[in-house]
């Protein structure tokens, strides 16, 4: 008998979103301090579209067509 292969945990590609969100973040935060107006939404945007496509990334698999058994 060979060992079942459904028992590996669901592991995501790496992927380069994470640091955009970081970036994002980091911008926001800088954003705060320096032009709360200008930069801050600037940095929040770059967040939100990391995020997103971040957590779409990572769902890929789960929203696939059902595999048949």
């Amino acid at each position: 008998m060979e060992p079942e292969h459904r028992d590996q945990p669901h592991l995501p590609a790496p992927t380069l979103y994470p640091i955009g969100f970081a970036a994002g973040i980091a911008c926001v935060l800088v954003g705060l301090i320096v032009s709360p107006k200008l930069i801050a939404p600037i940095g929040g945007g770059i967040a939100v579209v990391f995020a997103f496509l971040w957590a779409r990334e990572a769902t890929r698999e789960y929203r696939g067509v059902p595999e048949l058994i």
